[in-house]
């Protein structure tokens, strides 16, 4: 969080190069849609997947 008037602008292109890398997607979704809040900032989500070949649930090791 900043209250600064401009980042460097790198926040959103280190997320989204993570996301890739790491097969999960980035949403953006408009917060003033959800809030009549002006300003009140952005609002993304992040899934992660299964790999592709793995079995869903949890591995028992031991």
């Amino acid at each position: 969080f900043t209250t600064a008037e401009a980042g460097t602008g790198l926040g959103l292109y280190v997320a989204r190069e993570l996301c890739e890398a790491n097969g999960a997607l980035l949403e953006y979704h408009d917060r003033q849609a959800v809030t009549s809040e002006r300003q009140s900032g952005a609002c993304f989500r992040i899934t992660f997947g299964e790999k592709s070949g793995e079995t869903p649930g949890y591995e028992h090791v031991g």
